[in-house]
């Protein structure tokens, strides 16, 4: 089990985060004191944080103001006013103490961390340009437009409205839309699709850190055509509720396989993590369009993500815990390529218990999404978070060898034999 404390002092703001990643349960399971609490399974981590990230990214933005002079932000949590000065970067992070015990070997890696991994995968990486749109703070989903090769569309993590971006794949801003629902809970993810002619995109309000969320859900929505500026919010085809066996999980990856009519889910925070399968609904059954969650069903647990590797806690700082967690999803043909903060994945949608091939990427901080080119098994784009929502955020180009699935593989084996 790994117990982590970091208390960060962010001027006269003292956050503190508390994770647990249990293998078996221990006796702090459901722990509560004081507003601020531990929440545990068996096999998944969990963070709890006094002062929300979030909270961090809303105080940060408002600090457009000279660095002599000074504001006061609420902390709604709290009910305090706090002292926020301009200097983002000093504020977030002046001193980190964290306490690390009862680690086990399956959780992380030991010694050189290139041992026991798949083989990597040759990639070509091109820095495209900045996300120019400041509204948009981190890119936390990326799907490639099924009308113009040269856009991409993107959302917001938690706290925001439910609103489209769309960006060329050089981060130009081409506008912002509406979309005509309730504000989601934490969207994460999203992905595009072309289903009986036409083409969508499919928005996966999946996110749950504290593992506190019974209820979780996916909303189609028909791509809207850029040349067709909407004057009115776009309206959505069809919200799907879904709930996962065994109980809430923290999800930020999602794929749409029109082939089989399935929508995909990785987990983040279970070890291994895992991929659900969800029939892709279009329509309702009911009058009033209030349809009964469904159950997602278990595919596989993707076992073949590198470790943290406890050698490389400096190297990494705090994104050392989550170097392993899949924080995007694409799917073309039967590519399923997965990102995580460390490297990317490409998975054969056919033959899951397949070794990946690995896509060795280097180390660019909050990798947030990634998503195949339309129509491409070998070209993708990545987007980066936009660090305490001041910091420039990138998008990167991917572009690697063709990987063949599994009846190629076999092919291939036999003339080997031969």
């Amino acid at each position: 089990m790994l117990l982590r404390i970091s208390v960060t002092l962010t001027g006269p703001m003292l956050s503190f985060t508390y994770w647990i990643w249990p293998a078996t349960p221990s006796p702090v399971s459901n722990f509560r004191r004081g507003g601020v609490g531990f929440h545990e399974t068996n096999t998944a981590l969990y963070g709890l944080d006094l002062l929300p990230r979030d909270r961090n990214q809303k105080i940060c933005q408002s600090r457009a103001k000279p660095a002599t002079e000074q504001t006061f932000v609420l902390n709604e949590e709290s009910r305090v006013f706090h002292p926020a000065l301009n200097l983002c970067s000093v504020l977030h992070g002046v001193a980190q103490l964290v306490l690390f015990s009862l680690v086990p070997h399956s959780a992380f890696a030991e010694g050189n961390p290139a041992n026991d991994q798949p083989q990597p995968e040759s990639v070509s990486i091109q820095w495209m340009g900045e996300i120019e749109s400041r509204q948009l703070d981190e890119s936390s989903g990326l799907a490639g437009s099924n009308y113009r090769a040269d856009v991409l569309w993107s959302i917001n993590d938690s706290g925001s409205g439910p609103e489209l971006f769309a960006m060329t794949t050089r981060g130009k801003h081409l506008g912002i839309l509406p979309v005509a629902m309730a504000d989601p809970v934490d969207w994460e993810a999203m992905a595009s699709f072309r289903w009986q002619g036409q083409s969508y995109l499919l928005v996966a309000d999946i996110g749950d850190n504290f593992g506190s969320r019974s209820v979780v859900s996916y909303t189609v929505i028909l791509e809207p055509k850029l040349d067709e500026v909407p004057k009115a919010a776009i309206e959505t085809v069809h919200t799907q509720a879904f709930v996962y066996p065994g109980g809430p999980r923290d999800a930020e990856a999602v794929a749409v396989d029109p082939q089989r009519g399935d929508v995909l889910i990785l987990s983040k925070r279970t070890s291994p993590p895992e991929l659900y399968r969800l029939p892709l609904i279009l329509q309702s059954d009911s009058a009033d369009g209030s349809d009964a969650a469904i159950e997602a069903q278990l595919l596989a647990k993707l076992s073949e993500f590198s470790k943290p590797n406890k050698n490389q806690v400096d190297l990494y700082g705090d994104f050392w815990p989550y170097l392993g967690m899949p924080t995007g999803m694409s799917l073309e043909a039967d590519r399923l390529l997965v990102t995580t903060l460390d490297h990317a994945y490409v998975f054969d949608r056919g033959n899951l218990a397949a070794a990946p091939r690995r896509i060795a990427l280097p180390f660019i901080g909050q990798r947030e999404a990634i998503t195949f080119a339309s129509g491409s098994s070998t070209t993708a784009y990545v987007s980066q978070e936009r660090e305490y929502g001041l910091r420039k955020a990138n998008i990167f180009r991917l572009d690697f060898a063709p990987v063949p699935n599994s009846s190629q593989q076999g092919a291939q084996a036999k003339q080997r034999d031969r």
